[in-house]
């Protein structure tokens, strides 16, 4: 399985803090009326600089520059609702504040407030709203909308379908640095959307988006490698290798490939125990397939390795 090229999490919300500010000069500011101020603050608690992270402090000080109209701010009060985020979830508040954010042309508010509009979270969905606000946030910079505008065009969704449109979308989002567009170029590749199969053209764009830190992009480049086509032969010790990446970098996708590797023995020793531990992590993620994966091979295996797989599926959770 691969991943599609969606942007449903949180992308570009916030901007540069400063290190080596103590808080307490941020607390005398935030006093005197700094929206920066209490912006900052608010990031120092979200990260736990100089403590440990405290979301609802956040989630106070990023609302205390968003009602002094600070644009970064009101889209952070609506990323917090958006999230569950210091204060319980909330998607119309989300919605809410990042319409305040967009009326100050804040780009990264506006390609939140994109994104909902186009998955019709917390008011009613409309692709043709959300393709107009795209455009708006790409021309004020944010990269990934260019891939989530060339995915409309992809799909014809609130927009006429059209390939050729959508991959010089993705190609300006990959100018820019979007992880998220480099793994729709080398989607469309995989695939032959719009353009000729090509594998090898397609695993130079999924290396792209893993150098920006894209782990899903490891799962398709993990994919390509075990199937191979035109332009890459297959390598399944490659496509191990790139899965298991992929699920230590936290890529449900890539869990379930992972498990199913180990099942099969494709590139690595067969390992029935490891295969149950990453369908059961990919299960918990939200991957059916994973869930009836694991599911079916119980039957093959005994109480004690059932034991073992849940242990090592604990395991992974912790990060071990």
């Amino acid at each position: 399985r691969i991943v599609p090229h969606l942007a449903g999490g949180c992308v570009g919300l916030g901007v540069a803090l400063r290190s080596g500010c103590p808080g307490v000069l941020h607390e005398a500011a935030v006093a005197a009326g700094s929206e920066k101020a209490a912006y900052n603050l608010g990031n120092l608690h979200a990260r736990g600089e100089g403590g440990s992270p405290d979301a609802a402090r956040a989630f106070h000080y990023y609302s205390v520059a968003a009602q002094r109209g600070f644009a970064p701010g009101l889209a952070k009060v609506g990323e917090c609702y958006e999230f569950g985020r210091g204060t319980p979830q909330d998607f119309a508040e989300a919605r809410r504040w990042y319409a305040k954010g967009a009326e100050q042309a804040y780009g990264p508010a506006l390609y939140r407030l994109a994104t909902m509009t186009a998955f019709g979270r917390g008011g009613p969905k409309d692709p043709g709203r959300a393709a107009a606000l795209y455009e708006r946030a790409g021309a004020l910079g944010v990269a990934d909308a260019f891939n989530s505008l060339g995915l409309l065009y992809e799909r014809g969704e609130g927009v006429p379908r059209n390939y050729e449109r959508a991959r010089a979308l993705y190609e300006q989002g990959a100018e820019g640095g979007s992880a998220l567009a480099n793994l729709g170029l080398g989607n469309l590749y995989l695939n032959g959307v719009g353009v000729e199969k090509d594998f090898g053209v397609a695993a130079r764009y999924f290396l792209r988006a893993v150098e920006l830190g894209s782990p899903d992009a490891m799962n398709n480049l993990g994919w390509a490698y075990q199937h191979g086509g035109p332009g890459l032969e297959a390598d399944p010790r490659k496509a191990f290798a790139w899965y298991g990446k992929a699920a230590r970098g936290g890529s449900a996708e890539g869990r379930f490939n992972l498990g199913s590797m180990y099942q099969a023995g494709t590139g690595v020793a067969t390992d029935l125990v490891e295969a149950y531990a990453w369908y059961s992590v990919a299960a918990a993620e939200g991957i059916e397939e994973a869930a009836r994966a694991r599911d079916a091979l119980e039957s093959s295996l005994t109480r004690e390795q059932i034991r073992r797989g849940q242990e090592r599926a604990e395991a992974i959770g912790r990060g071990e």
